[in-house]
């Protein structure tokens, strides 16, 4: 867990669901940190890849 950025990207969505798929096939073993930002506030989820 060296803090390194692998993927960022801005979007604009609109008022209700917003599905957004993320290609993680590329990505090497580890543990990865999805930071979601929005006008509510910060959310964190965390991804193994085994």
């Amino acid at each position: 867990m060296i803090g390194q950025v692998v993927y960022t990207n801005e979007l604009k969505v609109i008022n209700g669901i917003n599905p957004i798929e993320i290609s993680v096939q590329n990505l090497k073993k580890g543990v990865y940190f999805f930071e979601y930002v929005t006008e509510k506030g910060k959310q964190t989820e965390k991804l193994v890849i085994e």
